[in-house]
C-alpha cells in the first residue's frame, strides 16, 4: 500500500506557518556574529566609519538575517504541519535572495508562507517534502531578503 500526503497538510499550502514576528536589530548581535565568524568589516563594527558610509549605520553581515524566526520556523515545520506519525525532520538546503542590509536600529518583520509540498517514495520510506518561503521586510515596508527553504520529514 503506498503513502500519500496527509490532505490537511496540502491544504497548509498559501498558508502562514507561523504568524508574523518582528525583531529589532541590534548593534550588539551585530558585533557579536561579525566576531563569530571572524570577519573584521568594519561596516559590522565600528559605529562612525559606518556613519559615514552609504548605509548611515552598522550593517549586519548577510548570515543574520536568516536566523531571525528560524527557532519558531524550526519548531513550526516539527509540530505545525500534519503529516502523520513522521517524527524525523531535516532541512535539504535554502536560497535567499537579498535585496538591501540589514542595518542596526531596523525592525524586521519575517513572515513565513507554505509554498509547496508533496511526497516521494525513498530509501528511509515514504518522506513528504516542504517548502517554505519567508520574507524579511524592515519598518518602512521595504522587502530586506526572501528565503525559500526546501525541508524534508520521514
Amino acid at each position: 500500500m503506498s503513502e500519500t500526503v496527509p490532505q490537511e497538510a496540502l491544504d497548509m499550502v498559501g498558508k502562514d506557518l507561523v504568524p508574523p514576528l518582528t525583531f529589532e536589530v541590534e548593534k550588539g548581535a551585530i558585533r557579536k556574529l561579525a566576531e563569530a565568524i571572524d570577519d573584521p568589516n568594519p561596516l559590522y563594527t565600528d559605529a562612525e566609519y559606518a556613519k559615514k558610509s552609504k548605509y548611515g549605520a552598522n550593517i549586519a553581515p548577510l548570515l543574520m538575517v536568516t536566523t531571525l524566526g528560524a527557532p519558531e520556523l524550526q519548531a513550526a515545520l516539527m509540530t505545525k504541519i500534519p503529516v502523520g506519525p513522521k517524527k524525523n525532520g531535516i532541512v535539504k538546503g535554502f536560497d535567499v535572495e537579498f535585496s538591501q542590509p540589514l542595518k542596526a536600529g531596523d525592525e524586521i518583520t519575517v513572515t513565513c508562507k507554505v509554498a509547496d509540498i508533496s511526497g516521494k517514495e525513498a530509501k528511509m520510506g515514504f518522506m513528504i517534502n516542504i517548502t517554505t518561503v519567508r520574507e524579511f521586510k524592515n519598518q518602512k515596508g521595504e522587502v530586506i531578503a526572501r528565503e525559500t527553504m526546501a525541508a524534508a520529514r520521514w
